[in-house]
């Protein structure tokens, strides 16, 4: 929420943020997101919570933070830069920031999604103007990362999906078209003359560009 971080750029250090329910009502959202949000500041070290105390504001870290908050930054979270695929996205998207004035902040989870879940949090509670998400394989289908997904879909944060989206959550999606690649291939071997065709498949935990290449191959 950037109007929290707003506010908290404004409270003197060491104070102590008001409860979720007042929160909540100030911001008019729901205290599930008010929670997601500090503890996302939390990790990122914006926020400390005192366990039997409360949340407070902590010097450093809040400083620089809103000193970053002046500075175009753009959030890159994938879950590895192994992948030749991803590493050219991620080279890509640096030049096209570089040469729009953007600092690139990237984030790579190891392939642990807990993990991509958290970075996420840290990132945005930078302060970041967008965020570039490359789903972790097991992200796509978590309850949890919809809901914050869903959350960031009504926020001031400009994000975007690369090559995996979530379905029923309102955020463009950049793919690649898995669906005619998948359709051109069947339709070339049928033209040389095949007619029995094998698809090795994960079946119904398959991610969402698998399952496109499915319909590809049945259309």
């Amino acid at each position: 929420l950037m109007d929290l971080r707003q506010m908290i750029s404004t409270m003197e250090v060491g104070e102590r943020l008001s409860p979720e329910r007042e929160l909540s009502v100030k911001f008019q959202v729901s205290r599930e997101t008010i929670r997601r949000a500090v503890r996302g500041l939390c990790e990122a070290g914006v926020l400390e919570s005192r366990q039997g105390s409360g949340t407070y504001v902590r010097k450093q870290v809040e400083q620089a933070v809103a000193a970053r908050t002046k500075t175009k930054l753009i959030g890159i979270s994938v879950p590895t830069v192994e992948w030749p695929t991803i590493a050219r996205v991620v080279r890509g998207a640096e030049e096209a920031a570089t040469e729009a004035g953007y600092r690139v902040v990237l984030a790579h989870d190891y392939g642990k999604p807990d993990l991509q879940l958290s970075q996420i949090r840290a990132t945005l509670a930078q302060g970041v103007d967008g965020l570039l998400i490359f789903l972790d394989w097991d992200n796509v289908s978590r309850p949890e990362f919809a809901a914050l997904l869903t959350q960031l879909s009504t926020g001031t944060e400009k994000v975007v999906l690369l090559d995996r989206y979530v379905p029923g959550v309102p955020i463009p999606c950049v793919m690649t078209d898995t669906v005619r690649g998948m359709y051109e291939l069947t339709q070339h071997l049928i033209m040389l003359g095949r007619r029995r065709f094998g698809v090795l498949s994960w079946g119904p935990k398959a991610g969402i560009a698998e399952r496109n290449r499915m319909m590809g191959f049945q259309a």
